[in-house]
């Protein structure tokens, strides 16, 4: 590698072993952890930064690990962002033509995955969702199908019934009597459905079940029909620490929020263009 002339003189100024410190102790620190060449330095702050954005200290238990594997591998990209320079790729018109629509593409998406997405799946979110995980809602669901091709008539008439059968179940009648009152043709009925978190982010209408508390009814108009539900009883459950969930629970908070964050970039995007 022609870089040679930037290899390291490393300098750690201070032990890979007090990267064990608290988080704000790392993140605000402007001490310098690695020099390369004459001018170039690695702060704690960028080390930090590279450990978050890497995802380091999900793949390595220790946080010491985390830390001197990051820094190695920030110097190798530091290493060869200069040997790309040193080499004059950059003055190569075929091959930026090549690379320019990757790179745009990777800053877009990252552009998006920092503005957008972050704001409803990080580290703080999770946290929050995992203190109402710790529940499963039972509740009974009745499904008014909609007709094929429905009329504004057909859907005021379903909503309609649907609310009777509402107010039905919140005075505590009875489920079979209310469908036998209306002789509603292909009714569906989940008399004990179960609800948990990880549903309330897939499904409309368990997210709004979970929501709801003990005793507590409503009708939910879905692409599928009218539903009517109702919440019968919440059980907590055991859950694993929030550590080892962690990753899973921002994964399903992109799943459950794709849209309201995907609607915000397009809004953004909107207002850009002319």
């Amino acid at each position: 590698m022609r870089s040679k002339k930037y290899l390291l003189l490393i300098v750690l100024l201070f032990p890979i072993a007090a990267c064990t410190q608290v988080k704000t102790n790392i993140t605000k620190d402007n001490t310098v952890v690695a020099k390369l060449g004459k001018d170039y330095l690695v702060t704690a702050e960028d080390l930090s930064q590279y450990v978050k954005d890497r995802k380091y200290g999900y793949r390595f238990r220790i946080k010491s690990e985390a830390y001197k594997e990051a820094l190695n591998g920030l110097i190798r990209d530091r290493l060869r962002i200069f040997d790309f320079f040193d080499r004059g790729l950059d003055k190569n018109k075929d091959l930026m033509r090549k690379i320019s629509r990757i790179i745009n593409n990777e800053l877009i998406n990252a552009f998006y995955d920092k503005k957008f997405v972050d704001k409803y799946a990080n580290e703080k979110t999770a946290a929050e969702a995992y203190k109402q995980m710790d529940k499963e809602v039972i509740c009974s669901d009745i499904t008014l199908p909609l007709p094929a091709d429905p009329t504004k008539e057909n859907l005021d008439s379903l909503k309609t019934i649907a609310l009777k059968i509402e107010t039905g179940l919140s005075k505590n009648d009875d489920i079979e009597s209310l469908i036998r009152l209306y002789s509603l043709k292909n009714i569906k009925l989940n008399a004990k459905r179960k609800v948990t978190w990880s549903e309330s982010m897939a499904d409309p209408i368990a997210n709004v079940v979970f929501g709801l508390q003990k005793g507590f009814s409503r009708v939910v108009e879905s692409i599928d029909g009218f539903h009517i539900v109702k919440v019968l009883d919440i059980k907590k459950i055991k859950l694993e620490p929030f550590e080892e969930m962690k990753d899973e629970i921002i994964s399903q908070l992109k799943k459950g929020y794709f849209q309201a964050y995907d609607n915000a970039y397009d809004g953004f995007r909107r207002r850009l263009v002319d």
